[in-house]
């Protein structure tokens, strides 16, 4: 019997690190280069060192050597419709439909954060709530998208801490703001039939009261931009504060700054 045609693959998508798990694969060998893939179970790296040796994977590569070797026997054009034919058993349905809402949101959502037209900036910050839906772990299919999780989401995010400190409202407003983006592109595709967030109210953050720079911060500010830029940025932040500015913060005055800084 011919051999060498199935070869067993282990986290080809490489997902393992980031999910904890990762797929068994046949990569079964058809003709122009076409390839194949069953998916045969999840495991973790431990389990994957023990079933890699096993006679139940020994099994299924024996299994699927012997179809492929009938075909080529009966001279049977090796297409992977043909191939799932058989594999199906020779059933005339060659697998089940599977429903949509089963298919994972997680991978869609990571998929379409590649696929977004959005700044590098952007997309970590979008890959930090695909990360924290893995580990919120009530949402992973489609069928998953429902007001009941979201609202467990909400509830869950505002029980996180980052150094020490509860998250504040507003750091979870984003959260669900660029999760919204993906829920958006799943209605949109049909995958889902409604978008859970038309029927949840949350409860939105405020930003905090920006306090008003003191005598000495502006001191010190104008110090440091005539380092920089020299005495005509002295006269910039004296026109900022005598035009009623002074309730800017740093990053504001230097946004000031190098805007008029460009037009003179």
């Amino acid at each position: 019997m011919k051999k060498n045609c199935c070869t067993v693959v282990f986290d080809r998508k490489k997902k393992l690190q980031r999910l904890g798990y990762g797929k068994v694969e046949i990569h079964i060998k058809l003709p122009k280069g076409i390839r194949k893939y069953v998916t045969i179970r999840d495991c973790t790296e431990a389990e994957w060192l023990q079933f890699k040796t096993s006679s139940e994977l020994t099994a299924i590569v024996d299994k699927y050597e012997a179809i492929v070797f009938s075909m080529l026997v009966l001279k049977e054009e090796l297409t992977r419709e043909n191939l799932d034919y058989h594999l199906s058993g020779g059933t005339k349905e060659l697998r089940p439909k599977k429903d949509p809402l089963q298919a994972s949101f997680i991978d869609f959502m990571e998929q379409g954060i590649i696929d977004a037209d959005i700044l590098h900036a952007t997309r970590k910050h979008h890959y930090t709530v695909w990360r924290s839906l893995i580990q919120f772990g009530q949402i992973k299919t489609f069928a998953d998208l429902t007001p009941a999780n979201i609202m467990d989401y909400d509830t869950w995010l505002r029980n996180q801490t980052y150094q020490g400190k509860k998250i504040d409202a507003t750091t979870v407003d984003g959260y669900h703001k660029r999760l919204k983006r993906y829920v958006r592109l799943a209605h949109s595709r049909g995958i889902i039939e409604k978008n859970p967030y038309d029927s949840v109210r949350l409860v939105h953050g405020k930003s905090k009261e920006r306090k008003p720079l003191v005598e000495t911060e502006l001191v010190k500010f104008r110090e440091s931009a005539f380092e920089f830029f020299g005495c005509r940025a002295v006269e910039v932040l004296q026109g900022a504060a005598h035009g009623g500015s002074a309730g800017f913060r740093v990053a504001d005055l230097a946004l000031y700054l190098l805007y008029f800084l460009s037009i003179d």
